[in-house]
């Protein structure tokens, strides 16, 4: 068992953390790259994609401000190496930089409490585990996606916002499960860039809890370009890669892709500190509903 100063779970917020410490042992444990979600699967890659997102809406409406223009096809791979290119070099630089240090000890896996102030830690490559300790552990572990219960026990391949942005191609239909920032966010990325979105959230408005107007305002707008299902829920999922169907408590039947843009849930349990990992890529879904009795009008635990 190796002893530290300081032990802290997580390299994204919990890393700042280290710059204040240089007179202590301090060890840092992570299972996924340095930077945490803002650098990796959220804030800075999103925004990059929206301003491309911006850029090819801009393009379909040069029109209108008497510019000829057209949009002849988006490079994704290429889209993604400008945004990736860029930030996976930020961490691998950042996980090097700790590494190098001398007062840091990196630990490359997944941590478990099995004691006071004391951690196991299975290692990322599988080759076992390091059993660590520390006068003080911070616990800046994070949060990941939570999927809705029937995605996730259906055994049908999903992305979720830590996946969807390193897709291998464009999916030409998108259903986004949720009507919060994130899921707005995400639907307009990909409807900018050629995909057919279907908003589905159990509320009865887009982005609850914000300002009322920007509400009413944001949910009418996204009904103009996107396929929104309101007031509704995913009942089941069933079928494979590139055959999936969603059933909705009601409603019609179109064809999408199945996503899921879940809430977060915290990464760190009573017993286990871990980070969240990819969930698979799906090659294709469609979905349906069945007639039912409308669910009660509360406020989606899956919508950020």
């Amino acid at each position: 068992m190796t002893h530290h100063d300081l032990v802290i779970l997580g390299a994204g917020s919990g890393n700042t953390v280290v710059d204040a410490c240089t007179d202590l042992d301090v060890a840092v444990v992570d299972h996924g790259e340095f930077g945490g979600t803002c650098l990796n699967a959220g804030c800075i890659p999103t925004k990059m994609l929206t301003h491309t997102a911006d850029v090819a809406e801009a393009v379909r409406a040069a029109g209108r401000f008497g510019v000829d223009a057209r949009l002849d096809a988006v490079r994704w791979t290429e889209v993604q190496d400008r945004v990736f290119g860029r930030l996976d070099a930020v961490a691998a630089d950042g996980r090097a930089g700790r590494v190098d240090a001398e007062h840091v000890t990196v630990h490359s896996g997944h941590a478990r409490f099995t004691g006071p102030r004391t951690l196991s830690v299975e290692r990322t490559d599988g080759s076992g585990h390091d059993v660590v300790s520390g006068d003080r552990v911070v616990v800046a572990a994070g949060s990941r996606p939570a999927v809705p219960e029937p995605v996730a026990s259906s055994r049908v391949p999903f992305e979720t916002s830590d996946t969807i942005m390193r897709r291998a191609a464009l999916p030409r239909r998108l259903a986004i499960l949720g009507g919060g920032y994130i899921a707005a966010e995400f639907a307009h990325v990909f409807s900018a860039l050629g995909a057919d979105i279907v908003m589905i959230d159990m509320a009865d408005r887009l982005l609850g809890g914000q300002d009322e107007a920007v509400v009413d305002g944001f949910t009418a707008l996204a009904r103009e370009r996107y396929d929104v299902r309101l007031g509704r829920q995913v009942e089941s999922v069933t079928g494979t890669a590139g055959a999936v169907r969603l059933v909705l408590d009601e409603g019609p039947s179109r064809p999408t892709r199945c996503w899921s843009r879940s809430a977060a849930r915290p990464t760190a349990t009573a017993s286990t500190c871990t980070r969240p990992g990819s969930s698979g890529t799906p090659t294709g879904a469609s979905w349906s509903t069945r007639a039912s009795a409308p669910p009660p009008r509360a406020s989606t635990p899956w919508a950020t």
